[in-house]
């Protein structure tokens, strides 16, 4: 009788070309669907800082303006490769800083009408008032939020659409 030998391919160790390719297709579709999400929430987020960096400087500038008794003035003057960069009148205690390139910063009237300037001038008193101002603070992909300056505190407000703003 002969023997019949079974011959039994050696066990495979690893992944078919198949599996593989599976898993390359799920992890580009899941890429697909989260940069854009990502690179949407990381500009949401540059423009959120030179919002908060615009209060922060805004807040020093009145500030000085009631502790020296006179009237102080920031400046935002637009650079090419800077984005603004910032500069308080009467003299240079107030620390400059700099917005983002992407991020566009322009004066706007209760209506929205853009009021056109070469330099963002934003005067403080020493009673505390600032002359009344409006903001909007954009990106490269269209968000926007707009920074009203409370006339009577000098206090900066932060909105995503003009309609609160009309008081």
């Amino acid at each position: 009788m002969t023997q019949r030998r079974h011959h039994r391919s050696p066990q495979q160790n690893g992944f078919s070309l198949l599996e593989i390719l599976a898993v390359v297709v799920l992890l580009s579709v899941l890429a697909m669907v989260t940069v854009p999400a990502v690179v949407g929430w990381q500009q949401k987020l540059t423009l959120e800082q030179a919002v908060s960096e615009l209060q922060l400087q805004a807040s020093e500038t009145r500030n000085e303006s009631v502790r020296s008794g006179a009237t102080w003035q920031l400046n935002l003057i637009p650079t090419r490769q800077e984005g603004f960069r910032s500069l308080s009148s009467t003299n240079q205690k107030i620390r400059p800083f700099r917005i983002h390139r992407d991020v566009r910063c322009v004066r706007v009237s209760d209506t929205g009408t853009l009021l056109p300037s070469e330099v963002l001038q934003i005067r403080f008193f020493p009673d505390g008032t600032v002359e009344p101002t409006i903001l909007r603070v954009s990106d490269a992909r269209g968000n926007l939020l707009y920074l009203k300056f409370d006339r009577l505190t000098g206090r900066p407000v932060v909105r995503t659409t003009l309609q609160p703003l009309r008081s």
